[in-house]
């Protein structure tokens, strides 16, 4: 009942390494948040090393995904195979997956990165980011550092990224609980019944892996717990865990502690959320003190019917095609009219 190492290499780079971002934060038992080792290795990859072209032609705004945490961008396909013809279409990957021996220690890094990939794709205009996940938070980063360098940012889409990281309000052990149940449903759902693994305890063991990755300051160590997890739950096979393996769990470790460090700043453009109404991942509300975090411009917010993974998958995924293409070409219109007063900012949740 144990998937394959090719198998088990593809579901969990999408669905662990992409949704664990949001883990809790490395803490020390002071309770002060652990540096990353600096990186001893200044390798550098081309662009184009990192960068996938789904589309390169198009006269309409190009759009450029932000890989989630997991770094692979595989689970942008559905997504960029429906976004108009009109629109050149890209995916950034992290550098890790792309022949670098190391990630970059700071999220800042990792956005000055990107906005050069982007700048060297498409030297000038108006672009559109977006992000799944935590692939959101990338695509934050990316887009504040290219408006930084001055560029235009038509808009900026995040696909179910997980906001209550937040709110400080929300802890973060009840977030990790979340994404492990919610990552768990998903890998079981495709498996037939009859090889569905039924552990006992389940819930008991989600809760101790949540606490063992809040507390573990060594990357390695957060590999092998989420390793010997997927391991004793019978989705993974322990004698295939192979160095490919590895190293994509290593890209979600470091990502994941990128966001746990990182300072959101606020874009200037217009923010589009689009969620699933299903979802354990983004449940909470998002209030205007969050909102104010993520954008100077305006925000809007609207629901899927699905669970989390659903929205990039037929058929929810038609529909999120058709509501970001909608809500860029409102926002590409409304700024060719003059820029709103900050006493005019709009704020709609739908």
């Amino acid at each position: 009942s144990k998937m394959s190492a090719n198998s088990s290499i593809e579901s969990l780079s999408v669905i662990v390494l992409d949704t664990l971002g949001t883990a809790a934060p490395t803490v020390s038992k002071a309770g002060k948040p652990l540096p990353i080792s600096p990186s001893t290795n200044a390798d550098r990859l081309a662009p184009e090393q990192q960068i996938i072209s789904y589309r390169s032609n198009g006269t309409c705004t190009p759009i450029f995904l932000i890989h989630p945490a997991g770094g692979r961008t595989s689970i942008y396909e559905d997504l960029a195979a429906r976004i108009s013809q009109h629109s050149p279409v890209y995916a950034i990957q992290s550098r890790l997956l792309s022949g670098a021996s190391e990630e970059w220690t700071a999220i800042k890094d990792l956005a000055r990165d990107y906005a050069a990939i982007i700048t060297q794709q498409q030297p000038d205009g108006a672009i559109c980011l977006a992000g799944f996940s935590a692939g959101g938070i990338f695509a934050l980063a990316t887009g504040r550092e290219l408006e930084r360098r001055g560029r235009k940012l038509s808009l900026l889409c995040m696909i179910e990224t997980p906001l209550d990281m937040l709110d400080p309000n929300c802890t973060r052990l009840s977030i990790l609980k979340s994404l492990i149940a919610e990552i768990y449903g998903h890998l079981v759902a495709g498996l037939p019944a009859s090889r569905q693994p039924q552990p006992r305890g389940l819930t008991a063991s989600i809760l101790k892996l949540a606490q063992r990755i809040l507390h573990t300051g060594s990357e390695p160590a957060r590999v092998q717990q989420i390793l010997d997890f997927l391991t004793e739950i019978g989705l993974l096979e322990a004698r295939n865990v192979d160095s490919d393996t590895r190293r994509f769990f290593a890209a979600f470790v470091r990502h994941s502690i990128l966001i746990q460090q990182a300072k959101i700043q606020p874009v200037k453009a217009p923010v589009y959320l689009c969620r699933a109404q299903q979802s354990g991942l983004s449940t909470s509300a998002v209030s205007p003190r969050t909102c104010a975090q993520i954008t100077h411009g305006s925000f809007q917010q609207e629901f899927l019917n699905g669970r989390h993974f659903e929205l990039m998958h037929p058929p929810l995924v038609d529909a999120l095609v058709q509501k970001l293409q909608a809500v860029l070409a409102a926002s590409l219109k409304s700024a060719d009219a003059a820029a709103p007063s900050s006493s005019s900012r709009k704020y709609r949740q739908n």
